[in-house]
C-alpha cells in the first residue's frame, strides 16, 4: 500500500494543507481532486482559494449545481465539480480553461469521473477518509510528496487551537438564526468556517422562531392553566430539535460534533418552573469533547433541578445559557448571533435615527436590558459581568463587526447618555390606606416573591391617620397573579383597596456620564413635558433614570429623548 504523503487529524488541517499548496503552486496547473463524498476536497479547495489570494470577503462554495465557480485572485482561480456530469469529456469540451483563461488554477473535484482528465492533471490528490475527522491525503503528479516553499508556511505547521491567535469561542444562535433548515445549514458553514480558523467552538442554540409559542399554545387549547413542570418538559423539546439538527448538518459536512442537552451539559438550576436560574455549570463532559477537537453544540434555555426535573430559564434564557457555559468553560469570547447587527442607541424600529454602538460597558448593557433593550436577557449580562465574559453581539445574516460588552476601563468614553430604552409590557399596583406599621411593606412584597414576581419601581405616598399608599411596577405578564395575591395581602393588613393599570410603559435613558454630569434628570423631565408626556413615577440609578408613563406615548418619548440628548445619527 502507499504510503499517504500527509495524514491530517481535522477539517482545518486540510484547508491549510490546501492554502499551503495554492501559494505555490504554478498558474495554469490542473488539480484533480479525488475522492469520495466528505472526503475533504471541498474543504481543500476553500484553503486552496486563500492561498491563491481570493479576497476573504468572497465566499468559496461547493460547484456541486453549479459545475463551475470563478474566482478572482492574485492567481484565478477555477473551482469545478463532475459529480454530476454524464458521459466521457475533455478539457476543451467542458470548457474549463475559458472560464478564466489559461493562467488559472483549476481545482476538479470528482475528477476520476472524467479518465481522461487525470492524465492532463499537473497533480492529483486523492482523500482517503481514515475515522470520521482525520484524512490522508496522497500527492501525485508534479510533487511525489506534499510541497513545501520558503514562501509559504510549512503545511506541517498547522494552529495550535489555544495558542496566541487561537481562541476558544462560544457562539449563540437565537431563533431566528435558526428558524428553518436553510438557516441552519447556513449558521452550521458559518460555524464550520470558525472551526476551520483553528478555533475551539461550543455552539448554544434556541429553539427555531415561532416554536416555543406554538408548544405553549398546544399546552392551553388542553388547559389555561397547565401544569408548570410539565409545561417546562415541553417546550425543552424546542431546543432538543435545533441541536440535533446542527450536529446532523455539521457531520454532513465532515466535522465532529456532538448536541447535548442542558442536562447532559449539567446546567444545573434552581426549581423555579419557566423561570429558573442556573446555580453551577460542571464543564467537564465539554471540555472532554473540546479536547477531542468535537464542536460542541448545547441546547440553551434549558437545565436540571437537583431532583432531576427539566427546567427552562425564561424568555431569552439561552443568552444566558451562552454566557453562563462561556464562563464555566473559560471561554475568550461569547458571541451572540441574532437579527440585528448590534446594540443600538435605541431601537431602530422606534428610533430610525438610532445608530449602532461599537463599545458597551457591562453596567450601561445591564441597565438597558433591565429596562427595554430587547437584545440581550438580563441575566445573561449579570453573568457576563459577574465572571467578566466579552459578549460580542452581532448579526447572523452578516460578516460585520457588531457590539463588543465589556468591563469598564479608564480609557472609554464616558458618554452622559449612551442609548434610551422603552418597555411597553409594564403594569401598576396600587394600594391604598396601608397601615403605616413596621412589617407591613415587608409582609406585601414577600408575598409577591413567593409566586416569582420580579418588582421594579416602588412608591409610598404618606397619608395622615398613620396610613400610606404603595405602588408598585411588575411585567404586565405577571400582573393578573399578582392582582390575587395583592388584594389577599390587603385584606389581611387590613388596607382599605387595590387597583391597577396594566396600560403602563416605561421610557429609560442610560450612561456611564450621568455620574458625573449635572441637568441630566431636569432636562430628560423638560422633554418629556414638552412632549405632552406626564410621568407617573420616577427611578434612579447611578447611571439610568426611569419614568413610568402611559404607554401610548412609549414611542413619542423614546424619539423625544434620543434627539434631545444628541444621540440621533
Amino acid at each position: 500500500m502507499m504510503r499517504p504523503s500527509i495524514v491530517t487529524a481535522c477539517p482545518a488541517e486540510t484547508r491549510e494543507l490546501g492554502r499551503a499548496l495554492g501559494q505555490v503552486v504554478p498558474p495554469g496547473t490542473l488539480i484533480a481532486l479525488v475522492g469520495g463524498l466528505g472526503a475533504g476536497k471541498t474543504c481543500f479547495a476553500k484553503g486552496l482559494a486563500e492561498g491563491l489570494g481570493v479576497p476573504p470577503d468572497v465566499p468559496v462554495t461547493s460547484p456541486t449545481f453549479t459545475l463551475v465557480n470563478v474566482y478572482p485572485g492574485r492567481v484565478p482561480f477555477v473551482h469545478a465539480d463532475l459529480y454530476r456530469v454524464a458521459g466521457e469529456n475533455d478539457l476543451e469540451s467542458l470548457g474549463l480553461f475559458d472560464a478564466a483563461g489559461e493562467d488559472a488554477v483549476i481545482a476538479v473535484e470528482w475528477a476520476d469521473a472524467q479518465p481522461a482528465l487525470l492524465f492532463e492533471a499537473g497533480l492529483t490528490v486523492r482523500f482517503e477518509v481514515l475515522s470520521e475527522s482525520r484524512r490522508a491525503l496522497f500527492f501525485l503528479g508534479l510533487w511525489t510528496r506534499a510541497p513545501r516553499s520558503a514562501k509559504a508556511p510549512s503545511i506541517f505547521r498547522f494552529p495550535e487551537r489555544r495558542g496566541h491567535t487561537m481562541s476558544l469561542i462560544v457562539q449563540k444562535y437565537g431563533g431566528t438564526s435558526v428558524g428553518d433548515l436553510v438557516r441552519i445549514q447556513k449558521v452550521a458553514r458559518r460555524v464550520a468556517d470558525t472551526y476551520d480558523k483553528g478555533h475551539d467552538l461550543v455552539v448554544v442554540l434556541s429553539a427555531m422562531s415561532g416554536v416555543t409559542d406554538h408548544l405553549l399554545q398546544m399546552a392551553e387549547v388542553i388547559t389555561d392553566t397547565p401544569d408548570r413542570r410539565e409545561l417546562d418538559v415541553l417546550v425543552a423539546t424546542g431546543e432538543q430539535q435545533t441541536v440535533a439538527l446542527l450536529a446532523i448538518a455539521l457531520k454532513n459536512l465532515g466535522y465532529k460534533a456532538q448536541s447535548l442537552l442542558g442536562f447532559q451539559a449539567e446546567i444545573k438550576t434552581d426549581s423555579s418552573w419557566s423561570n429558573a436560574r442556573i446555580v453551577t455549570i460542571n464543564p467537564d463532559r465539554m471540555k472532554a469533547l473540546l479536547a477531542q477537537k468535537t464542536i460542541v453544540i448545547v441546547a440553551g434555555f434549558q437545565g436540571v433541578d437537583p431532583k432531576g426535573n427539566v427546567t427552562t430559564l425564561g424568555r431569552g434564557g439561552s443568552d444566558t445559557s451562552a454566557v453562563a457555559v462561556a464562563a464555566a468553560v473559560g471561554a475568550d469570547v461569547c458571541e451572540i448571533y441574532t437579527d440585528v447587527k448590534g446594540v443600538y442607541t435605541a431601537d431602530p424600529n422606534v428610533v430610525p435615527k438610532a445608530r449602532m454602538l461599537k463599545t458597551v460597558t457591562h453596567d450601561v448593557m445591564l441597565e438597558m436590558a433591565d429596562h427595554g433593550a430587547k437584545v440581550l436577557q438580563i441575566r445573561s449580562v449579570e453573568f457576563a459581568k459577574k465572571f467578566n465574559v466579552p459578549v460580542h453581539v452581532r448579526s447572523s445574516f452578516c460578516e460585520e463587526e457588531g457590539t463588543m460588552i465589556v468591563s469598564e476601563n479608564q480609557d472609554m468614553e464616558r458618554t452622559v447618555v449612551a442609548g434610551v430604552t422603552s418597555s411597553k409590557k409594564e403594569a401598576r399596583v396600587t394600594i391604598t390606606k396601608v397601615p403605616d406599621q413596621p412589617g407591613v411593606a415587608s409582609k406585601l412584597f414577600a408575598a409577591v416573591a413567593e409566586i416569582g414576581v420580579s418588582v421594579d419601581m416602588i412608591i409610598q405616598n404618606t397619608r395622615s391617620g398613620n396610613l400610606t399608599d404603595i405602588t408598585f411596577t411588575v411585567p404586565r405578564a405577571d400582573y393578573k397573579r399578582t392582582l390575587e395575591v395583592v388584594k389577599k395581602v390587603a385584606s389581611a393588613i387590613g388596607a382599605e383597596s387595590v387597583a391597577g393599570d396594566e396600560n403602563i410603559a416605561t421610557v429609560s435613558i442610560t450612561g456611564v456620564g450621568m455620574r458625573t454630569n449635572r441637568g441630566v434628570a431636569a432636562k430628560m423631565f423638560e422633554t418629556l413635558a414638552e412632549n405632552g408626556v406626564n410621568i407617573m413615577m420616577i427611578s434612579t440609578s447611578e447611571i439610568r433614570i426611569t419614568c413610568a408613563i402611559e404607554e401610548k406615548f412609549a414611542d413619542q418619548a423614546t424619539r423625544a429623548l434620543h434627539t434631545a440628548f444628541g444621540l440621533d445619527e
